[in-house]
């Protein structure tokens, strides 16, 4: 079994999970700012950040190789849809971590990335 370093793979896959949503409910369903942020349960500080590029390139990297995925086309339509803001934050939180997203990482960054 491969091991992964979770601390390591966090830094770089929970803000790039969220950017990959935020731009998906921007471009895709008219969101602003605000209200994403209220959705993903982050500053909309944050947002802007993410929004004018202001991350690591290992970040921009991931965000945009994982952005058209089925499962982040899904997260988009679940954030976009759902009421419930802190499910929302639960599942943005738990993508980062599974096993779609640490392929993805492994392929751009190496296996020695995360371990």
């Amino acid at each position: 079994m491969s091991y992964v370093n979770c601390e390591k793979l966090i830094k770089i896959s929970l803000p790039a999970v969220r950017i990959a949503v935020a731009s998906g409910l921007h471009e895709k369903y008219g969101k602003g700012q605000e209200e994403i942020a209220d959705r993903l349960g982050i500053t909309q500080a944050s947002v802007s950040k993410y929004f004018n590029g202001r991350y690591s390139r290992d970040i921009a990297k991931l965000a945009e190789a994982i952005k058209a995925t089925r499962v982040i086309m899904e997260l988009e339509r679940e954030s976009a849809d759902e009421d419930d803001y802190s499910s929302i934050k639960d599942s943005i939180n738990r993508m980062a971590t599974e096993k779609p997203i640490i392929r993805i990482a492994r392929r751009l960054f190496g296996n020695s990335a995360f371990e």
